[in-house]
């Protein structure tokens, strides 16, 4: 006022902090072409100021998809998360970066891919019919399960020259997945 001595102030500006914590990783382990699988990382904001987050990914990175490229915000204290899938469409190494936006670093994508392996298990292993009277028939299943990675292709058929045997249900070529 008119009668009070004039107060000074004082204070020094700064730049906001922009900070920000990953965690996990975007290493996908070794996978069979035709699978797929996902990974996501969380960023945590450390930070004085909202991050504004854009995923996108490299030019470099086929193999790799965003789960959802929508452009989000993470405030003070909060995180937000980012899911890559990995589908291999061809056997070797592959990398590129994961943009973040201008607020945050990028981060690594690496992962490999092998051709798919094919396996299977036949239960059992021998059908013993035992002894059965003329005119009459006697049904064993015989059960293929596929343990490997891929589709097998298979081919069913009888090598039984006497024609004393015959398959049932199914006959002939089938995708076993």
């Amino acid at each position: 006022g008119p009668n009070a001595p004039p107060v000074f102030l004082h204070g020094v500006g700064r730049v906001p902090i922009i900070a920000w914590e990953i965690l996990g990783n975007l290493d996908f382990p070794d996978l069979a072409v035709g699978l797929q699988t996902t990974r996501s990382i969380e960023i945590i904001n450390t930070g004085e100021v909202p991050l504004s987050i854009t995923p996108l990914l490299g030019s470099e990175c086929d193999g790799f998809l965003l789960e959802d490229p929508t452009p989000f915000v993470i405030g003070v204290g909060a995180g937000g998360s980012v899911g890559v899938v990995f589908a291999p469409e061809a056997p070797g190494a592959y990398a590129c970066d994961l943009n973040l936006g201008v607020m945050v670093d990028a981060v690594s994508i690496t992962g490999s891919a092998h051709e798919p392996g094919t396996s299977w298990t036949v239960e059992p292993d021998s059908l013993n019919f035992g002894t059965i009277g003329v005119g009459s028939n006697h049904t064993l299943p015989l059960v293929i399960t596929n343990t490997g990675e891929a589709d097998i292709a298979l081919e069913l058929g009888m090598d039984d020259p006497s024609g004393y045997y015959q398959l049932t249900n199914i006959v002939g070529n089938m995708n076993l997945q």
